[in-house]
């Protein structure tokens, strides 16, 4: 493994790492409403794209970095979506 690829795994492990209390946060509390789902969502395209150059420069380090970046987008996505769908069924009873 060579040098790039280190700082490439020491950058993926803060990007991360600088997630959790936002994640935890949410889990425990179940707010979303200070995040665009349109934001979001483009964040979640800008993965993947950088997932498929990962596998094109063959860089595990983009790989694992672009697939966390994924989950905790989908995770995000999905808390919002469902956010939503109560605020809809509160209004209208």
């Amino acid at each position: 493994m060579d040098t790039t690829e280190i700082i490439g795994f020491c950058a993926m492990c803060l990007s991360g790492v600088k997630h959790v209390p936002q994640l935890y946060k949410i889990h425990t509390e179940d707010n979303v409403g200070s995040f665009s789902k349109h934001a979001i969502l483009m964040a979640f395209i800008a993965s993947v794209v950088w997932l498929y150059y990962g596998f094109k420069k063959n860089s595990k380090s983009l790989i694992l970095g672009s697939i966390g970046s994924i989950l905790y987008e989908m995770y995000l996505l999905q808390k919002i979506l469902k956010s939503e769908k109560n605020v809809w069924r509160l209004w209208r009873t």
